[in-house]
């Protein structure tokens, strides 16, 4: 039982390090700074979640989901941020 819990920790710290990649790029790339929530079960269910800084949503969907649906909601949201930092 042990082997197996180092082994979902390590494989955790996997999924979070892979989440913070995720906020980076796509503050380098969109220039909005987001939380990626990323959530992946034993019945094969995976889900990402990311939010804006006032944590609401702007996209949630599958892993194995199309990235160009994610890339759609991300260019909005920067259009978004944009128009409102001009008014």
């Amino acid at each position: 039982m042990d082997t197996l819990y180092e082994k979902a920790a390590a494989a955790a710290e996997t999924v979070i390090d892979a989440a913070r990649q995720m906020e980076e790029e796509i503050f380098k790339t969109y220039n909005i700074k987001v939380k990626v929530r990323l959530f992946i079960s034993s019945e094969m269910e995976n889900f990402i979640f990311v939010e804006n800084e006032s944590r609401e949503e702007i996209y949630r969907g599958n892993l194995s989901d199309n990235p160009q649906k994610l890339r759609s909601s991300l260019e909005r949201q920067a259009g978004f941020e944009k128009a409102m930092k001009r008014n």
